[in-house]
């Protein structure tokens, strides 16, 4: 900002030389007024070109300052809250080591039920394991019973196939055994005749 007040001083510095410089020229004409009338522009768009370009430069340095300031402000705020947590850490400690005897046990008593605590979630932790592995050990026995019953069941459907079967043979050997008898008695009767036949023959 200070800076900036300087650039507009020296553009009133530069404008008020031009201007003495064109009313104080000995050069009465027309044409040397016009000349000095158009330097002068000239030197003031020049002038203003430089400042604009001045002033947006130092918008960007003012951009960049304050995004840096930003970012510092916030590392800054964070900073400032570790340092207060530490500070309070730090505090707590001190308190846990200087504290009054009572504080003392009372931090003892308190260390010692959560160790009794953690003691007794170990415990029932192993329990519930145990009781998931017992529970797991019992489905698969169900399983294997079940899959053992209905093998059972396979196999009794296979002997009573096996006891069909046996029966159909016994069946089947039982009428073999009719037709030899049958058989037989053909041949004995074929026999009988041809004997028959040869008597006949003789006679």
């Amino acid at each position: 900002m200070e800076c900036l007040k300087w650039m507009v001083f020296l553009l009133f510095i530069l404008l008020a030389s031009a201007f003495e410089n064109v009313y104080s020229s000995s050069a009465p004409s027309s044409s040397a007024s016009s000349l000095s009338s158009e330097q002068l522009a000239s030197a003031v768009k020049l002038l203003s070109e430089q400042v604009n370009a001045l002033l947006d430069h130092r918008q960007e340095d003012y951009n960049s300052l304050d995004s840096s300031l930003k970012k510092a402000i916030e590392e800054n705020t964070e900073l400032m809250v570790l340092r207060n947590e530490v500070k309070q850490l730090r505090k707590e400690v001190t308190g846990l080591r200087g504290g009054s005897g009572n504080e003392a046990k009372n931090e003892r008593l308190r260390i010692k039920w959560l160790g009794s605590a953690v003691t007794e979630l170990k415990s029932e932790f192993a329990e519930v394991l145990r009781t998931q592995n017992a529970s797991e050990e019992l489905a698969q026995r169900a399983l294997i019973k079940s899959e053992l019953s209905l093998l059972r069941g396979d196999i009794a459907q296979v002997g009573r196939g096996i006891r069909d079967l046996g029966g159909r043979l016994t069946r089947i050997e039982a009428s073999l055994g009719s037709v030899r008898d049958d058989i037989t008695a053909v041949k004995e009767r074929a026999g009988q005749l041809t004997r028959s036949c040869a008597d006949v023959a003789s006679q």
